[in-house]
């Protein structure tokens, strides 16, 4: 094993906060932030070991999701709404090898502001928010019901 492992560097910054920073702090308000910091550094550090199966499930619904939206590619209503370059940029990143994750992100973001907003509707908007509901209750399931998003 390569050393420092995650969880030692993220035990290190925590260190450094608590031991080194926070001595030297004077205002209430710095204190309370490295706190805070200190806090999340230690809920990193619980989820650094789940991060790599979160990432691969992520990618699998992305491309799953992206399959059957395959068919709505050459939807005039998506093209009305001009949503079709994201849709057919997503599904483009989900068929390289190995998928692009990044780019079926930035598609299925941009899907879901067009859901978001009602410019998408119909059964691509409800793959879309299907979706969402599963990539929050992946987050959920990662972060716990602490988490920032949702």
């Amino acid at each position: 094993m390569l050393r420092p492992t995650p969880k030692e560097i993220i035990a290190g910054l925590q260190r450094a906060i608590t031991e080194t920073m926070m001595p030297e702090l004077k205002s209430p308000f710095a204190l309370s932030q490295a706190t805070v910091a200190a806090m999340i550094l230690s809920e990193a550090s619980g989820w650094i070991e789940s991060f790599p199966a979160h990432a691969v499930a992520e990618a699998e619904d992305l491309i799953q999701t992206f399959d059957a939206l395959r068919p709505h590619g050459e939807s005039a209503l998506l093209e009305a709404a001009g949503f079709r370059e994201a849709l057919q940029g997503g599904v483009q990143a989900s068929d390289e090898e190995p998928p692009n994750h990044h780019a079926m992100e930035n598609s299925m973001g941009e899907l879901a502001g067009g859901v978001a907003t009602g410019r998408i509707v119909g059964p691509v908007a409800g793959e879309v928010r299907a979706y969402i509901k599963r990539h929050l209750q992946r987050i959920r399931a990662l972060f716990g019901n602490n988490s920032p998003f949702g």
